[in-house]
């Protein structure tokens, strides 16, 4: 036969064999595609990586994984019409050639991983997806279907994070998401979450600061995005109300709590207009200092007598 080495009993092709033959050569039926399942998470990272062969027929023919690839069969076919492949099998001779008219299709050892990961996406089942997926891409970078999958399992980890409270993680993810693809799905919505429970926290810790660093974390990448935009308007509301409140102590003459609020303000939005000239003005008539320590001895104990960094604290402090 001109065929070179081809199974002609897997193929489908071969004689039925002679009264004579004997029943100790008959081969075990090849699986058929419909019959298989995606092989598991711990067969896919520790087992030995395995392309299926669908035949026409449907069979399936378990091979190690072939070159080149992706698209195996249309390179082949253009060029030599036939596919040398490595059975998985403990036979003496597993190198075999096949016709690639023979072969309806090809799933590869990569499709699996993609395929248990989707999966394991779809339960939730995160940490194990992630795995696979960086499995993958170390394997094989750039391989088709990587990316979405990919793209999806940040969203997902992003979302669980935000509800989980973990919001400053979260926002890593979702950054990370939009510099892959911006467009994503429910993205610009998930960000308005995650910044909800940042500024949030941050104004219950007082700390404005922080609150205005995520806020310019978010309005670099999306400018005009409403939450963004929502928690802007409401510090420097805040902002505008204290500095009133401010300009009120100094018509009274107080003008240590006039400094105090004007600080305030000031700490809470500084670029609200004109706060720079009030805060000048404000501050120069009753002064603030503040110094740093290397530690905190303000509760230790030295009674009945203060100690030198408590006296030091009060006299900065303290007007005479």
């Amino acid at each position: 036969m001109a065929l070179h080495a081809v199974l002609w009993h897997e193929l489908c092709v071969a004689q039925p064999p002679t009264p004579s033959a004997s029943a100790e050569t008959e081969e075990v039926p090849l699986p058929k595609l419909g019959a298989l399942t995606i092989p598991t998470t711990e067969e896919l990272l520790r087992g030995k990586p395995t392309d299926w062969l669908v035949l026409q027929n449907q069979d399936v023919i378990f091979v190690e994984p072939v070159k080149p690839r992706p698209g195996t069969l249309e390179t082949l076919k253009a060029e030599l019409q036939r596919i040398q492949v490595t059975l998985i099998d403990d036979r003496e001779d597993p190198e075999y050639v096949i016709e690639t008219r023979f072969i309806n299709q090809i799933v590869y050892f990569e499709d699996h991983i993609l395929q248990r990961a989707g999966l394991l996406l779809n339960k939730g089942d995160l940490h194990p997806a992630y795995e696979l997926l960086m499995f993958l891409d170390r394997r094989q970078r750039g391989w088709p279907g990587f990316d979405d999958l990919y793209h999806r399992f940040l969203f997902l980890e992003a979302d669980q994070l935000a509800k989980s409270g973990e919001f400053e993680r979260a926002l890593v993810n979702a950054e990370s998401l939009y510099a892959r693809a911006a467009d994503y799905a429910d993205l610009s919505r998930l960000f308005g979450r995650i910044l909800d429970g940042l500024v949030t926290r941050c104004i219950a810790d007082d700390d404005f600061r922080q609150a205005r660093h995520f806020l310019g974390r978010l309005q670099r990448l999306i400018p005009d995005h409403g939450t963004a935009s929502k928690w802007s308007k409401s510090l420097e509301g805040q902002a505008g109300d204290i500095l009133q409140q401010a300009r009120q102590a100094q018509q009274r003459h107080d003008d240590r709590q006039a400094a105090l609020l004007v600080d305030r303000a000031a700490s809470i939005w500084p670029d609200l207009a004109t706060l720079k000239e009030a805060h000048r003005e404000l501050i120069d008539r009753y002064q603030i200092i503040r110094v740093g320590v290397v530690a905190d001895q303000s509760r230790s104990g030295s009674y009945p007598f203060e100690t030198e960094v408590i006296d030091r604290r009060r006299r900065l402090c303290e007007l005479p």
